[in-house]
């Protein structure tokens, strides 16, 4: 099986990081970190704002240039680049500004339904049965009308993608298999994966805007939206590196791609659930992603969804590193006391759910000796994975005893508590039957045989996924649900799509929206139809 490192990896599957230790063996990713300043947990109290005031007020001899433009794109995420290029093909004249020196781009799973990589793999999923599940999971918090426009329209808007990257060498190829369920959620195979992963894809994206003559401008972020009084979005003002600023005017419209505000503090306690922010580290490299397109749409009229908003969190950080380990195998956890709490075998955003309101916000994950071992163990990933493991014991994020006594003593819990939990679950493992928490027989891990290990394990965020208020064709509403002409939203700048929870087991679908909406915001800009 082919070597894997956190530089390098192609994206690993549920079963396929299982399979590579017989239960579980993979590289953790390293990425920045960002803590919320302050005790997570805390709201403050805070005064009406003015919407007003959430943008800069800039003095009209300030600009230095006016430009005109049939579209303007804020932001060069893969919503925003797909909003680019499709702009340009619909034959608008479009400028793209990114507040960053390069585009942004992260992650491998790109959710689609029924596209041509689907069809080609013999996968194919009911439409009318996958937006009911969706509403379900939202608990009909969200816009069906969203839902129906990303199912009905991703598999064409990853195969547009397909038709342009395949020339070049980027192949499309259907996400890893997986277990049929996680926990009690069916999985959906919808993610699809690229040679190279959204980073290559990226930068292929943009050779082609930039042959296609597209104006991309770095380091360039849009400040504020030009409209007066209830008329239409007529353009923006960007501030350029220099400090000076420039007047964009858009004939057809502003897209709004800028990512979410997982990097602003006090929108991410303004908006977000309390436990979500209990949080031991941020995975995005990005540290641009402060709300700026949220803020300029409020400061116009926008609508925002209600809090609490969706902030896509899992359960698998160790020493503030991502341990697949413990994210993604279905074994035993305790909370602070010794206890078991939750189904394992949940998918570790619903796990991360479970953890955040524990005593204390940590789990433990317990293992004996041969967690490693099984018919399909590859030895290469399970000695890359004992040495992360006994890295963590050294910083004292794992612990590790010869007996479960002396481990217990170690936890800081009852020792009696600790081995019933263990017996409790050796039990229902033997008969493979869970009638505690309805795991899966089959994926449960005996803890018998010393030394034994109890991996602390918290919770890491990714990005939040919730904005603007949109209608179908992607155009930013106001309070009263009316369309903002001239103004549209994509990507996690873009509201209504998510509940207070990311639906996981529809795979990329958080990546699937961005493409998908992106790409509908510029054909209805340019064209007046998606």
């Amino acid at each position: 099986m082919k070597k894997t490192d956190s530089s390098s990896k192609q994206g690993v599957s549920r079963r396929t990081f299982i399979k590579r230790t017989a239960a579980g063996v993979g590289a953790a990713t390293v990425m920045s970190q960002g803590l919320l300043a302050g005790h997570p947990g805390q709201t403050e109290a805070r005064a009406e704002e003015n919407p007003q005031d959430l943008v800069p007020q800039i003095p009209v001899g300030q600009i230095r240039e006016t430009l005109s433009a049939d579209i303007v794109v804020v932001g060069l995420g893969i919503s925003g680049i797909c909003a680019t290029l499709s702009a340009i093909e619909a034959g608008a004249k479009t400028i793209a500004l990114e507040k960053g020196a390069t585009a942004n781009a992260r992650g491998f799973d790109d959710g689609c339904v029924n596209s041509s990589v689907h069809k080609e793999a013999g996968v194919h999923y009911d439409r009318d049965q996958l937006i009911a599940e969706l509403m379900v999971q939202a608990n009909y918090r969200v816009d069906q009308r969203l839902l129906t426009a990303w199912v009905d329209h991703s598999g064409e808007a990853i195969d547009w993608l397909r038709a342009r990257l395949e020339p070049k060498g980027v192949k499309a190829s259907l996400g890893g298999s997986e277990s049929a369920t996680e926990g009690p959620y069916k999985v959906y195979r919808t993610a699809v994966n690229w040679t190279g992963q959204n980073a290559r894809l990226m930068a292929e994206l943009e050779k082609i805007i930039r042959e296609k003559g597209g104006d991309i401008r770095f380091e360039t972020p849009a400040v504020k939206l030009l409209r007066e009084g209830s008329g239409p979005v007529t353009g923006v003002i960007a501030r350029q590196k220099d400090g000076s600023y420039i007047r964009i005017n858009a004939k057809k419209g502003v897209i709004l791609s800028s990512g979410g505000y997982d990097n602003s503090p006090e929108m991410m306690k303004k908006y977000l659930r309390p436990s979500d922010l209990r949080i031991e580290r941020f995975n995005s490299k990005n540290t641009l992603c402060t709300g700026d397109g949220h803020n300029m749409g409020l400061a116009i009229g926008a609508a925002m969804d209600e809090p609490p908003h969706c902030l896509i969190t899992g359960n698998g950080a160790v020493a503030k590193d991502e341990f697949y380990l413990v994210m993604f195998t279905p074994w035993l956890r305790v909370d602070a006391l010794g206890r078991r709490y939750v189904n394992e075998d949940s998918d570790y955003c619903r796990a991360a759910n479970a953890n955040a309101i524990l005593p204390r916000f940590f789990s433990w994950t317990i293992l004996d000796s041969r967690w490693s071992e099984g018919p399909e163990a590859d030895s290469q990933y399970t000695n890359y994975v004992k040495r992360q493991l006994e890295g963590y014991v050294g910083k004292g994020a794992a612990l590790t005893a010869a007996t479960l006594d002396e481990l217990a003593k170690k936890m800081e819990v009852d020792p009696v508590v600790l081995k019933a939990t263990v017996t409790r679950y050796n039990e229902l493992a033997k008969n493979k039957k869970d009638l505690d928490f309805g795991v899966d027989g089959e994926k449960m891990k005996a803890v018998e045989k010393g030394p034994f290990f109890a991996i602390q394990v918290r919770n890491f965020a990714l990005v939040s996924v919730s904005g603007l208020r949109i209608n179908e064709s992607m155009q930013v509403l106001d309070a009263d649900g009316r369309v903002i002409s001239g103004l549209y939203a994509s990507g996690n700048t873009s509201g209504g799509f998510f509940g207070d929870t990311y639906p996981r087991n529809v795979h990329g679908i958080s990546h699937g929206r961005a493409i998908t909406f992106g790409r509908l915001a510029a054909r209805h800009a340019a064209t007046g139809k998606i």
